[in-house]
């Protein structure tokens, strides 16, 4: 997946709000998104303060089951806010990485990697991506999987550098 990531950077996945039609039960509005944004940054404070305990991790599992739930179900005002949402997602991810790394589960720490690169990628969230990536390099060093890391920490750089690149670019354009 970390490879897959970075290959496909300039490559944006699909529109995560064209999937939404009329059939479905909730409209998520950009009020709900900074909900859960407000949300994403207390889960996080939560992680910094008391790190990775089991009920810690069990609270931020129900809050990203909502977000899921608000994701598979929802009709979102704008693609805007359907990206928003997809983003939050990946920094919830990024959030329960860390946590479950700290918990000694490192097993779900892999899983929220991987789910948050696919929701970084679908969103177009380069930044997140990147410190999942950076994240998992500095996994696999501890696990003693230097090679993994090295692999893993060339894609994160790869990374930065092709967004640094695209900002390049967003800057010399009208």
């Amino acid at each position: 997946p970390a490879w897959g990531y970075v290959d496909h950077l300039g490559i944006r996945g699909s529109s995560f709000a064209a999937l939404a039609d009329q059939r479905r039960s909730i409209t998520v509005t950009p009020a709900m998104v900074d909900a859960v944004a407000a949300a994403t940054t207390g889960i996080q404070n939560l992680g910094f303060a008391e790190g990775g305990t089991n009920d810690n991790l069990r609270f931020l599992h129900h809050h990203l089951l909502w977000v899921t739930k608000l994701l598979r179900q929802g009709r979102f005002t704008s693609s805007a806010v359907a990206d928003r949402l997809l983003t939050e997602f990946a920094q919830l991810a990024q959030v329960g990485a860390f946590m479950a790394h700290d918990a000694g589960q490192h097993g779900l720490s892999q899983r929220y990697i991987t789910s948050g690169l696919h929701a970084a990628h679908t969103a177009g969230d380069r930044t997140v991506g990147t410190y999942l990536l950076a994240f998992a390099s500095g996994r696999r060093v501890i696990q003693g999987r230097l090679e993994d890391g090295v692999d893993l920490g060339r894609a994160a750089r790869d990374a930065v550098e092709l967004a640094n690149a695209a900002y390049e670019v967003a800057k010399s354009t009208p």
